[in-house]
């Protein structure tokens, strides 16, 4: 969730962007994904609305249950929207960060103002940490790797033209994680992307928007992990793999070198090949 700076009318909000309003209007207060959303939320939805969303929807199939907009391109609207908020200055700016005194960082990394560093982590050579990245402790990243950018997300207007999606949200890397030479962790869209307790991430890493990975997961070299996807606790990612956006992975889970996963994973599974294919179920 990202808070703005005060609220802003719905039906000001529509008549910027020319859009109809459907519903009650409201006192938008913040940005957030359409199932965390509460009522003073903006956000956006590209199916059947569900009875129980709480938000200030864009959409394109509305719902008298519901309020928000009516756009042929809700996700494009949404953009749109986030962009007019923060050319407006209606968008809360990250807060200053803090690196402990114990850290350790190269001369050569580029650390920005509002990153927070925790205590006896160490920041390699050329690294690049940004956008209000939180480093945890005992964390050890490793040279050439920049934490915080932007990840690949765009949508096209009716020009064909890509537009890009701004990203508002931060990544938290958590106690005793190690993140190899040369990775790429980009920041959440909305929410945060998250490396918790004890991950160990090998040279050469993608880990795209909005990812969780759970405790104690190992990914090997190469291994590349696209938008929205949530890994459990315990798993092992063999070099190389590939794992498609939104696809949730079990806990002790593990993926053979070279996969390419486009399916959830139950947990204890053991998968392997492109596309994957079960190996090993857990007893």
């Amino acid at each position: 969730m990202r808070k703005l700076t005060q609220g802003i009318s719905s039906q000001l909000l529509a008549n910027e962007l020319s859009l109809e309003h459907f519903g009650k209007i409201k006192s938008i207060n913040n940005i957030n994904s359409l199932f965390k959303a509460d009522s003073d939320s903006l956000t956006f939805n590209t199916t059947l609305l569900k009875r129980n969303n709480k938000g200030f929807v864009i959409t394109s199939i509305p719902d008298k249950k519901n309020s928000g907009l009516i756009s042929k391109n809700p996700r494009l609207d949404f953009i749109n929207s986030i962009n007019w908020l923060s050319d407006n200055n209606f968008i809360y700016s990250l807060e200053k960060g803090f690196i402990h005194p114990s850290a350790i960082i190269h001369p050569t990394a580029i650390i920005d103002k509002y990153t927070t560093i925790g205590r006896n982590s160490v920041i390699g050579p050329n690294c690049i940490l940004t956008n209000g990245v939180i480093i945890e402790s005992n964390v050890k990243v490793g040279a050439n790797t920049v934490i915080g950018d932007d990840g690949f997300g765009y949508e096209k207007d009716s020009n064909g033209k890509a537009v890009h999606f701004p990203h508002l949200g931060q990544v938290i890397v958590k106690n005793n994680v190690t993140v190899g030479n040369m990775c790429t962790i980009a920041r959440g869209v909305i929410e945060n992307t998250v490396i918790n307790d004890n991950v160990k991430i090998d040279d050469h890493t993608y880990i795209a928007h909005n990812v969780e990975v759970g405790c104690n997961t190992l990914l090997m070299s190469g291994a590349k992990i696209n938008g929205s996807v949530k890994v459990g606790k315990d798993c092992w990612i063999g070099t190389g793999a590939m794992i498609k956006e939104h696809v949730e992975v079990g806990d002790e889970v593990l993926i053979g070198m070279g996969s390419v996963i486009i399916n959830n994973i139950k947990p204890g599974y053991t998968v392997a090949g492109n596309p994957s294919k079960i190996i090993k179920k857990r007893e």
